[in-house]
C-alpha cells in the first residue's frame, strides 16, 4: 500500500493507446471511478511485428502469447508491477501477463480468443489449430489461483468461460452507451440503411464488402461517413450525419453491423441505438437485449437481401407515432442497462476487493 493508505495498481492494456478502437474506448470509459479509488500506473507493452507473430503461431505459441510478449515487454511488466498491490490485464492479448506477476490480477476479457477464432475464420485449417493452443492456454491462464475476477463484455462470453471450470467469478460487464439523442415528437421513420464505424482489420473489411453486395443486389443505397471511395463497391453513399444530432432527432433510421461473426459486445449497437438508429445484424446479437421492451423489434439479426428488404418494408408499414414511441422506451430502457457508471463500479470494487484481500465470489455483477 502507498503511505497515504490507497492501493496501488497496474493496469496492462491500451488505455493510452493513441487510437479509438473499441479497446481503448472500453479502457477509457471505466477506469475514471477507479483512478479516484487507488493509484493506477498504465502500461502498454509493445506488440511483436506481423511477420513475427506468424512465425511464433506457426510454432505453436497461443494467439495471446505471439502478438505481444517479448522478453522486453516481460521485464517491464514485472518492474511496473513491483509497487502493485493489483494488476488488471485488460485485453485478453495481455492476460498471460498473469502468469509471471505474483500479484492478485483481474482480468477483462473483451473477447474469448479461441472461440473468436472459429467465428471470423470458420473454414482456415491454420486458425483452428490456434485456436485449440489458445484455448488451452486460456483454460490455464483463466484458472490461476492468483486470477481473482474475470470481466467480460457479452452473456456468450459469460458462458463460455464458466465453461472452462474456473473458480473466480465471470461477472458480465458489457460496454455503456453514448448520450441519449431524444425522438422528436414530429420524428419520422426513414426507410434507409446506414453504417457507422471502422473497418480496417481484415474480417471486417470482408463482411462490409458483402453487406455493400447485398445492397447492391437490392439496387439500395447506404449513409455513412466512414466508407472511402475504393470500398464502395458501386453502391451509392450519402453522409450519415451521425454527429448532427438535430437530423437524428427527427429522423428513425436502421443502423447496420455487417460483421457476421460473433465475438465480444458489438460496441456499435449501443451506438446506433442512442442516435435513433434501429439495430440490424449479420452477427446474432439479441441475446444481449432480451427483456427489454420492443427488442425483438429493434434488434434484427439479417442474413442477407432478403432479410434486409423484409425489414425495411416492415417499418416502413408501421404508424409513424406508435413506431417512434416504442423505440425511445426501448432506448431509454438500454441506457439504463448499458451503464458506463455501473461498469466502472463493478472494476473498483474488484480491485478494491483483490488489493485488501477480500474474495468474495461474485460481489460487483450488474
Amino acid at each position: 500500500m502507498s503511505l497515504k493508505g490507497k492501493a496501488n495498481a497496474l493496469w496492462i492494456g491500451p488505455h493510452g493507446a493513441q487510437r479509438s478502437s473499441g479497446e481503448v474506448i472500453y479502457d477509457r470509459k471505466i477506469t475514471p471511478l477507479l483512478e479516484a479509488a487507488v493509484n493506477v500506473t498504465f502500461y502498454l507493452p509493445t506488440h511483436v511485428g506481423q511477420m513475427q507473430k506468424i512465425l511464433r503461431l506457426l510454432r505453436g505459441q497461443a494467439l495471446h502469447w505471439a502478438a505481444s510478449h517479448t522478453r522486453q515487454s516481460l521485464r517491464e511488466a514485472i518492474d511496473e508491477a513491483k509497487p502493485a498491490d493489483v494488476v488488471v490485464c485488460s485485453w485478453e492479448k495481455y492476460d498471460g501477463f498473469s502468469e509471471i506477476l505474483d500479484r492478485p490480477v483481474i482480468l477483462i476479457l473483451h473477447n474469448i480468443a479461441s472461440d473468436a477464432l472459429s467465428e471470423v475464420f470458420p473454414r482456415n485449417p491454420l486458425m483452428q489449430f490456434v485456436r485449440w493452443r489458445t484455448l488451452a492456454h486460456e483454460k490455464r491462464v483463466y484458472g490461476r489461483p492468483n486470477v481473482k475476477a474475470i470481466l467480460v463484455l457479452s452473456l456468450r462470453d459469460k458462458r463460455l468461460v464458466e465453461n472452462m471450470g474456473v473458480s473466480a467469478p465471470v461477472l458480465w460487464t458489457p460496454p455503456g452507451t453514448p448520450p441519449a439523442v431524444p425522438l422528436a415528437r414530429d420524428a419520422t421513420f426513414s426507410p434507409v440503411l446506414a453504417f457507422s464505424g471502422s473497418y480496417d482489420w481484415f474480417p471486417k473489411r470482408r463482411d462490409l464488402r458483402r453487406f455493400l453486395q447485398d445492397l447492391k443486389t437490392l439496387g439500395l443505397a447506404l449513409e455513412s461517413d466512414e466508407i472511402d471511395q475504393d470500398a464502395r463497391s458501386g453502391v451509392a453513399i450519402k453522409p450519415a450525419r451521425f454527429d448532427d444530432h438535430d437530423y437524428c432527432s427527427k429522423t428513425l433510421r436502421i443502423g447496420v453491423i455487417p460483421d457476421r461473426f460473433l465475438a465480444g459486445h458489438k460496441l456499435k449497437a449501443g451506438f446506433y441505438i442512442c442516435h435513433n438508429a434501429i439495430v440490424v445484424s449479420y452477427a446474432d446479437i439479441r441475446e444481449e437485449f432480451e427483456g427489454l421492451p420492443h427488442s425483438e423489434d429493434f434488434i434484427r439479426f439479417v442474413t442477407g437481401p432478403e432479410d434486409l428488404k423484409a425489414t425495411i418494408e416492415d417499418f416502413s408499414s408501421r404508424d409513424p407515432l406508435a413506431l417512434c414511441a416504442a423505440f425511445s422506451e426501448f432506448r431509454d430502457a438500454c441506457v439504463e442497462r448499458f451503464s458506463w457508471q455501473a461498469i466502472g463500479k463493478v472494476l473498483r470494487d474488484q480491485v478494491l476487493a483483490a488489493a485488501y484481500g477480500d474474495q468474495s465470489p461474485g460481489r460487483g455483477n450488474i
